[in-house]
């Protein structure tokens, strides 16, 4: 379902980036601990660049 929803967005041309991270589902907070250590770093240079 995410797979379709990227596309979909990419087709309209908004900018996408989606990130799978081993052993965790949606909602994991900060990710302290996990391999999603960091992802509000990335998201918020994803976000700059989008200006």
């Amino acid at each position: 379902m995410m797979k379709r929803r990227l596309e979909k967005l990419n087709e309209m041309g908004v900018p996408t980036e989606f990130h799978l991270y081993k052993n965790l589902g949606h909602g994991f907070a900060l990710g302290t601990g996990t391999t999603a250590e960091g992802w509000e770093k990335q998201a918020v240079k994803f976000w700059q660049q989008q200006r």
